[in-house]
């Protein structure tokens, strides 16, 4: 026996797929991807801290990091959207240079390439308290979207 509602149900299907279907893709256009750009600028006492990194733990668990400039700022793309934990990571560069030196110094095995000097940091180092290294404990926090910007003011 002849159904024709049965006939039509694959033809509504398609039809309805092709019109449901591209609005994902404008969605897309519209929102964008599921990640974002962070970037802003670190003070420490009024001061830009220009030695070091922010490290950025997503809401997804993902961890990032950008350097600092020789203003403080830095600039992370790629980050998931959604909250997401920041710490500041700045360590003394005159101990890393020391360190660095006090490695190659017994050192036999290395050759001239291997023998590289550390790049002395685009600006005077600031300290900057250990609490903020750590993203999970730092207590910076921001949320993440097509383009966010975030200052952070250490004290």
């Amino acid at each position: 026996m002849y159904d024709p509602e049965r006939k039509s149900r694959p033809l509504l299907i398609g039809l309805m797929a092709a019109a449901v279907l591209p609005l994902g893709g404008l969605t897309w256009l519209i929102f964008g991807p599921g990640y974002g750009d962070l970037g802003g600028r670190v003070t420490c006492g009024g001061k830009p801290v220009t030695v070091g990194a922010v490290v950025v733990l997503a809401a997804d668990g993902t961890v990032r990091s950008a350097p600092l400039s020789a203003d403080g700022s830095y600039r992370l793309t790629g980050v998931p959207r959604g909250p997401a934990r920041l710490g500041v990571v700045s360590r003394d560069p005159a101990k890393a240079q020391l360190r660095h030196t006090q490695m190659l110094r017994p050192s036999d095995r290395l050759t001239g390439d291997d023998r590289f000097n550390v790049p002395a940091p685009s600006g005077q180092w600031i300290p900057v308290p250990e609490k903020f290294s750590d993203p999970k404990s730092s207590g910076l926090e921001t949320v993440v979207k097509r383009s966010a910007a975030y200052d952070i003011e250490l004290r």
